[in-house]
């Protein structure tokens, strides 16, 4: 009985530990979705200058960091860092139109 309450418990904190990963996967993929969108919004109304500005201030309202930032009139792409677990990245990619 008590290895069965042994594995239950290791079964426990491994799921636990899948799903605390997952979420963090996809806070970070949330906030390079935001920074993407919320650059590609500047470049769409004429304020192409800012549109880098813009990714980083949304990816830090998310608790990322914008690492890269690229784009022309017609695409913009970012990739994001966790702040909190900086070994957690995700990029986007939002297209112009």
């Amino acid at each position: 009985m008590a290895v069965l309450c042994s594995v239950c418990m290791v079964v426990s904190i491994s799921v636990g530990r899948i799903g605390n990963a997952t979420r963090s996967v996809s806070l970070a993929q949330n906030a390079a979705d935001a920074a993407a969108l919320s650059a590609a919004y500047e470049i769409a109304h004429s304020n192409s200058a800012q549109a880098c500005s813009s990714a980083k201030i949304a990816s830090l309202r998310n608790e990322a960091k914008a690492i890269r930032c690229e784009y022309t009139n017609d695409w913009v792409e970012v990739e994001v860092r966790m702040l909190n677990q900086p070994d957690i990245f995700a990029k986007a990619r939002a297209e112009i139109q």
